[in-house]
C-alpha cells in the first residue's frame, strides 16, 4: 500500500500457516464474537492481514452495532479505548522530543486557557496523574451504558459540556491525586489538549 511496512509471509516469522488457518475460521464461525481484523506484524514484517465482515460501530443502536459491512484496509473504525494507549505513546513522544519536561508536571504548566481552575489543590494533578488515571476527581464511566440518556460520563462530555477540559476539571474529589485508580477517559482529553498546546500540533 506504499505505506512504508514490510510486508512477508507467516513462514518468514517462523509461524506455523496452520494455526492462522485455524484462528481464521473460528474468527468467521463467531467463536470469538464479532472481530473485524486480525494482523501479526513480526521481525519488522507484516506477515498476516485478514480482515473479517461486521458491524460498523453505533453509539444510539443496540449492542452498538450499525450498518453491517465487509471490513478492509480502508474501512474507518472506532478505536474506542485503545485510543487511551495512543494519546500515553504521544505523550512520550512528547517528552522524549523536549515538548513536555516531564510527566511529573504539574497539568497546569501545559493547560494556559484554564488556569482559572487552579484551585482546591487541583495544581498538584500533574500529567502522571492522568496517564495513570490517578488524578483523584470524581469519574463515573462504567456504571452506565453509552446514549444520549445516559449517565456515564464519558457521554455527558459530548452532549452536555461546550469545553470538555473544564467539564473534567471542575469535578469534586474522589481522592488525593496518585493514591487512588477510576477508568476515566476525561483525562486523556486533558492530556490531548496539553499535547496540542505543548507541541502546537493537534493530535
Amino acid at each position: 500500500m506504499n505505506d512504508g511496512i514490510h510486508v512477508g509471509t507467516s513462514a518468514d516469522a517462523n509461524i506455523d500457516e496452520r494455526f492462522i488457518q485455524d484462528a481464521v475460521r473460528k474468527i468467521y464461525a463467531g467463536k470469538f464474537g464479532e472481530i473485524h481484523s486480525m494482523l501479526i506484524y513480526k521481525n519488522d514484517k507484516l506477515v498476516v492481514e485478514q480482515y473479517f465482515p461486521g458491524h460498523l460501530y453505533a453509539w444510539d443502536k443496540p449492542y452498538y452495532h450499525g450498518e453491517y459491512v465487509e471490513y478492509g484496509p480502508e474501512t474507518m473504525h472506532s478505536v474506542m479505548s485503545v485510543t487511551k494507549s495512543f494519546v500515553s505513546a504521544c505523550i512520550g513522544i512528547a517528552v522524549d522530543k523536549g515538548f513536555i519536561k516531564s510527566v511529573d508536571q504539574s497539568i497546569f504548566d501545559y493547560l494556559p486557557e484554564h488556569q482559572h481552575l487552579k484551585t482546591n489543590n487541583r495544581e498538584y494533578i500533574t500529567i502522571e496523574h492522568l496517564l495513570t488515571m490517578t488524578s483523584g476527581l470524581a469519574w463515573d464511566e462504567w456504571s452506565a451504558a453509552h446514549g444520549t440518556e445516559s449517565a456515564n460520563d464519558m457521554d455527558r462530555l459530548y452532549f452536555d459540556c461546550d469545553d470538555p477540559v473544564t467539564c473534567v476539571l471542575d469535578r469534586e474529589w474522589w481522592a488525593e491525586p496518585g493514591t487512588s485508580f477510576t477508568y476515566n477517559g476525561g483525562g486523556i482529553v486533558i492530556l490531548g489538549e496539553i499535547l496540542r498546546n505543548a507541541s502546537s500540533l493537534s493530535l
